[in-house]
């Protein structure tokens, strides 16, 4: 009887563990079965995207110049100061033309009496060349008044040439801006003697600069260089206006690269017309190389590599697939996709790392 009870007892022992063993073998089936990766996720955008390249430089006038007198002697009248906008033509400085005027005057006194002279001795030449013909007169006679003709035209040119010559002095006595600018810098005060142009040392009036556009030079790295191209677009930003963007262009490339620094130089051109942009400025430029809009952009946190090619896991249905994609454009954490995804499908951005073909996600909001 003890026996019986003793085969029973161990028949139900093996019976309770073999059950206790199924239940958690079930239940921890059950767990892992639950068990779910945390992952956040973004939508795939359309955007606008572009690729720049960044330089930096000084502000610079996009002309100066410096005016100087093209006629010696006293500087009679300043009508500009630093700092004041001329417009092109607009007088600027005069110098002193009084004894210019008063020559001016006797030379056309002069002309006017030799025109006379000459008028009266070409009448009286035109009647002895006709009698000399005739042989009416004497070659004497005839060569006298030939020479005398000849002299009173020379005279008469003569006198035109110094006339005009004076008039061209009293004309650069006046001196005009070349250009619509401003006065950057004031070199002489009214009343100094200036020199003219034409001699070895000449007196500089003002510093006169082109503002209503200006320019930036600025160096691009070597690998860089091959990208970029006269008429592109740029965009710059100065500390004096932190919001607001100006824009400019591409309008020269240096031909060559300095082999100390491994850059090259680029002139970029932008309209000023309000004069905000001042010479001296630091300005910081993107030069835009390339630009889509309108096109599919995800973050660069969702992109990973296998071997050469580039994959994001994308979310559906709570489950990840694994899609391979073709990059483009790359900005600032974008990603341009040329091909592999839709607009609106949802990628993993965070939590991908480990993620499996066809493994369950919670998608964390």
């Amino acid at each position: 009887m003890r026996k019986i009870t003793f085969v029973v007892f161990i028949w139900l022992l093996l019976l309770s563990l073999s059950f206790g063993f199924g239940f958690r073998k079930e239940t921890r089936k059950t767990e892992e079965k639950e068990v779910k990766v945390p992952v956040e996720v973004e939508k795939v955008k359309r955007e606008r995207i572009k690729k720049t390249i960044d330089t930096y430089g000084n502000i610079l006038p996009y002309k100066r110049v410096i005016i100087y007198s093209k006629v010696p002697g006293i500087l009679e009248k300043l009508y500009f100061d630093e700092g004041d906008r001329v417009k092109e033509g607009e007088l600027l400085a005069e110098i002193e033309h009084k004894e210019l005027e008063l020559s001016i005057k006797g030379l056309k006194a002069s002309l006017k009496m030799a025109e006379i002279e000459l008028a009266r001795i070409k009448k009286d030449f035109k009647r002895i060349s006709f009698l000399y013909k005739e042989e009416v007169v004497s070659s004497q006679q005839y060569d006298n008044i030939k020479a005398g003709y000849e002299a009173a035209k020379a005279r008469v040119e003569s006198l035109k040439a110094n006339l005009s010559l004076a008039e061209k002095k009293l004309k650069d006595s006046y001196i005009t801006a070349p250009f619509s600018g401003i006065i950057e810098k004031k070199f002489v005060d009214e009343g100094e003697m200036i020199t003219g142009s034409s001699m070895m040392k000449s007196s500089p009036i003002y510093s006169f600069i082109k503002v209503d556009k200006v320019k930036i030079i600025g160096e691009v790295a070597e690998n860089d260089f091959p990208c970029l191209k006269t008429g592109m677009k740029v965009l710059i930003k100065v500390d004096a206006y932190p919001e607001k963007l100006f824009e400019g262009k591409v309008t020269d490339i240096s031909p060559s690269i300095d082999p100390l620094s491994r850059t090259g130089k680029v002139k970029v051109e932008i309209d000023n017309p309000q004069y905000k942009l001042k010479p001296g400025m630091f300005a910081r430029m993107k030069i835009i190389v390339k630009e889509r809009k309108n096109t599919l952009v995800i973050n660069e946190k969702s992109i990973f590599k296998e071997n050469s090619k580039f994959f994001v896991w994308v979310v559906k249905n709570g489950k990840v697939r694994k899609r391979y994609v073709e990059k483009g454009i790359e900005e600032r954490g974008k990603v341009e996709i040329l091909k592999g995804l839709e607009e609106g499908e949802e990628v993993v951005i965070e939590g991908g790392i480990g993620l499996k073909e066809g493994m369950e996600v919670e998608v964390r909001k």
